[in-house]
């Protein structure tokens, strides 16, 4: 538990509510351009358009792989901008347009085509969406730590993007589902409509971020030096704390992404539902939703836990949970009572909710423990990495969970008649894989060094060098 021994901080907040929504809202372009890609894309292209499992998660990889590799640079470019809307907004602005546009094409694959000219069509598309969604979020990642200078404060405002996120994910668990409704002619259809809708929600909630916040510390990092990419890449990776930040985020993101993100769809539909691809969407889209619920339930009573019992004790609490929610999967999906697939969310829900909540508070701090060593506000260069890292792992992620099915013996073409031993090795890797990867993330959040104590003495040496902000 943290030690709380230095002053408290002045109790008036620097943030209207206004502004912590206006922030908040950007999450609708960075969620929806990544997530509603990642849970759409495998089963339409697997299930729908019948492409090997593997070559998808390829595909997604690159994807994914090309996007990470730019995050760096755009970071650079963020920190390094010098203009009168300052050094993220411009950015956020135009990126939310652009990959709004952009997310259309996905769903226009050439019909009657190869699996190798699908694939192709499939790399390339979801390369650009990915390109042209970093110009908005690496800026709109950067905004969020520099909102505000306070420890505490930091923690309201990634409370006010959870939310907002929770409000997303009202509507991706949905997509599959819809697509599959009568009123389209078939799935393809379906999700073209429905990316119409979305490109419209992003491009509107990015012009919310835009219009409605500041960015508070543009006129100080004004007049500091520009870095070269390699010497700001360098810099960041030497930031202890905030390598073991990642550390963590890396492993949350394979142990879960890789078996309930990539597999969970897969397990109720061949496992309980016997092949049933629409009641699999169903609760799959009945789980997204419960979870998003819990979720919006628990912020209130995570951010209060935070202030008690320090960010690094429920970052470690939060893992625990995933731990037993995860080993919950093996005994809840079951064919005889499909419902009880609900019941691991109870843990899962609190659980993923407190991790990327506590984690983006954690990531402001650590850019904080950067200018002390620094003297450098490098906001952009850290939400760049940060994402980078996020998204090498999210690649892995997706190319090990096509694998797995391969591994197993999955068949697409056998529908509802997987073999026992395809099924079985589903189930157990749904269930214990990340359950035993959620031990390690527990193990590496015991090594964070900074606590409460420490970040308000980083606070008053900071205010005292370079003046309040």
């Amino acid at each position: 538990m943290e030690i709380k021994e230095a002053s408290p901080e002045p109790a008036k907040q620097t943030l209207s509510i206004k502004e912590k929504l206006s922030y908040g809202s950007g999450v609708f372009g960075d969620q929806l351009m990544s997530n509603a890609v990642n849970t759409t894309v495998n089963p339409l292209y697997t299930i729908f358009l019948s492409m090997s499992p593997t070559l998808v998660g390829f595909a997604l990889m690159i994807g994914k792989l090309v996007d990470a590799f730019t995050d760096p640079l755009m970071g650079s470019i963020s920190d390094n901008t010098r203009s009168r809307w300052g050094r993220r907004r411009p950015y956020i602005l135009f990126g939310s347009l652009a990959s709004a546009f952009a997310f259309l094409f996905l769903w226009f694959p050439p019909q009657g085509g190869s699996e190798s000219t699908l694939l192709t069509y499939l790399i390339v598309s979801t390369s650009v969406i990915a390109l042209l969604a970093t110009i908005y979020s690496v800026p709109w990642t950067a905004l969020g730590f520099e909102l505000t200078p306070s420890y505490h404060e930091r923690t309201q405002v990634m409370g006010y993007r959870t939310i907002l996120t929770k409000s997303v994910w009202l509507i991706i668990p949905w997509l599959w589902f819809w697509s599959q409704k009568p009123i389209f002619a078939n799935p393809l259809i379906g999700m073209r409509w429905l990316s119409v809708g979305i490109g419209i929600l992003v491009a509107i909630t990015g012009a919310i971020c835009f219009f409605g916040c500041k960015e508070r510390y543009y006129k100080a990092a004004s007049k500091q030096v520009k870095l070269k990419l390699a010497k700001t890449i360098a810099l960041t990776f030497r930031n202890k704390p905030f390598m073991i930040v990642m550390a963590v985020t890396v492993v949350q993101i394979v142990g879960l992404t890789t078996t309930l993100g990539g597999l969970g769809l897969y397990v109720s539909t061949y496992w309980v539902y016997e092949g049933d691809t629409a009641a699999g969407a169903g609760i799959s889209g009945a789980m997204g939703t419960m979870n998003s619920i819990l979720g919006f339930a628990c912020i209130p009573l995570i951010t209060m836990a935070s202030k008690r019992f320090g960010k690094k004790m429920i970052l470690g609490c939060c893992l625990g949970f995933a731990f037993c929610g995860c080993c919950l999967n093996w005994f809840c999906f079951t064919p005889s009572n499909p419902w009880l697939q609900l019941v691991p969310g109870l843990f899962m829900a609190p659980s993923n909710t407190a991790f990327w909540l506590i984690n983006g508070s954690m990531r402001a701090d650590v850019i904080d423990h950067d200018e002390m060593n620094t003297g450098l506000r490098r906001e952009g260069a850290y939400g760049a990495i940060g994402r980078w890292m996020e998204k090498v792992a999210f690649a892995a992620s997706f190319m090990l969970s096509g694998v797995i099915l391969d591994l197993i013996g999955f068949d697409a073409g056998l529908k509802g008649d997987q073999t026992e031993s395809a099924l079985l090795s589903m189930r157990l890797a749904y269930s214990f894989l990340p359950a035993a990867i959620m031990l390690i993330g527990i193990y590496l959040v015991a090594k964070y060094p900074l606590t409460e104590k420490i970040m308000l003495d980083y606070r008053a040496k900071l205010e005292e060098r370079r003046g309040a902000i």
